[in-house]
């Protein structure tokens, strides 16, 4: 990601390909996507463009709660930032990373 580019961390239980419309990239989730929005949770990219974010398994955000996480569940996680397409403002997307919980 570009160095210190504001950084939005996605989350579900379903992968998918949606192109970004208005953007580059593809959103690689679908389904009951969460967006980690508490305090302290949308981070800037560091001076080598990684951003980082601590999870608290007993509260993954979904669209209209929080979930806790059970053994055997599958998550996905994605991140979403400021980009540029061709020197213009525009947005694009992390590939997803799925994580099988134990």
């Amino acid at each position: 990601m570009p160095p210190g580019t504001t950084t939005l961390f996605l989350v579900s239980d379903t992968l998918g390909t949606t192109p970004l419309v208005g953007g580059v990239g593809t959103l690689c989730l679908s389904g009951n996507i969460g967006r980690f929005v508490a305090p302290g949770q949308v981070k800037a990219a560091s001076i080598s463009g990684v951003a980082a974010l601590d999870l608290d398994l007993g509260a993954i955000p979904r669209p209209s709660s929080l979930h806790p996480v059970a053994p055997g569940e599958t998550w996905s996680f994605t991140a979403w930032f400021r980009d540029t397409d061709a020197g213009q403002p525009s947005s694009n997307f992390t590939d997803a990373v799925s994580v099988t919980f134990q």
